[in-house]
C-alpha cells in the first residue's frame, strides 16, 4: 500500500482490462510458432512411441497382454505431454535468456 489508499487501489484493478479484452496466446506468432513445433516433433516422436511399444512386445516379457497394452498407453501419454510441453519451453527459454543481457 506504498503511499496510496485502498479505494485508490481498488480502483485501479477494477478499470483495468478484463482477461477476454487482453491480446490474447490465439492471436500471437507465439501459437504459430508452438503449433508448427508440435507438429514436427510428433512427425519424429509418435513413431518411436510406436517402435518402442513393438520393442517392448517382442524383446521383453510381460505378465498378459494387458500389462503391455498398459505400459504402451501410459509411454504414449508421457510422449503426448512432452510433445505438448516442450515448444513452449524450449522457445521460451532463449528469450528470457537474452532479456538479462
Amino acid at each position: 500500500m506504498h503511499g496510496t489508499s485502498l479505494p485508490t487501489q481498488l480502483r485501479t484493478r477494477a478499470c483495468a482490462a478484463p482477461p477476454w479484452r487482453r491480446a490474447s496466446y490465439t492471436k500471437t506468432k507465439t501459437k504459430q510458432y508452438d503449433e508448427e513445433a508440435t507438429r514436427y516433433l510428433s512427425y519424429v516422436l509418435y513413431p518411436l512411441v510406436i517402435g518402442y511399444s513393438i520393442y517392448t512386445l517382442k524383446y521383453k516379457t510381460h505378465k498378459s497382454w494387458y500389462s503391455w497394452i498398459l505400459n504402451s498407453l501410459v509411454g504414449a501419454v508421457y510422449m503426448f505431454g512432452f510433445i505438448l510441453m516442450c515448444p513452449q519451453v524450449c522457445g521460451r527459454a532463449p528469450r528470457r535468456a537474452s532479456q538479462q543481457l
